[in-house]
């Protein structure tokens, strides 16, 4: 079982932003295919996403929550 949340950073995405969400998501491609590699590979994390509607493909960062939680960002 995985204790996370699952953030959609598309919410949290305006007209002022975007364009430097753009910059970032494709100066770090590599790093993300890495890291959606190995979410991927991860069972428990793999189903977790798809019961929150989302997939490794989606994901551009992992973190830990305030209350030390997992942390999956999504775009």
């Amino acid at each position: 079982d995985v204790d996370a949340t699952a953030y959609d950073v598309s919410g949290w995405i305006n007209a002022d932003n975007a364009a430097a969400l753009e910059f970032v998501l494709s100066d770090n491609a590599g790093e993300i295919e890495d890291l959606q590699a190995a979410v991927s590979a991860n069972v428990a994390l793999d189903a977790w996403l798809e019961a929150n509607n989302a997939s490794a493909g989606d994901v551009i960062a992992i973190g830990v929550a305030a209350e030390g939680s997992l942390a999956g960002f999504t775009n």
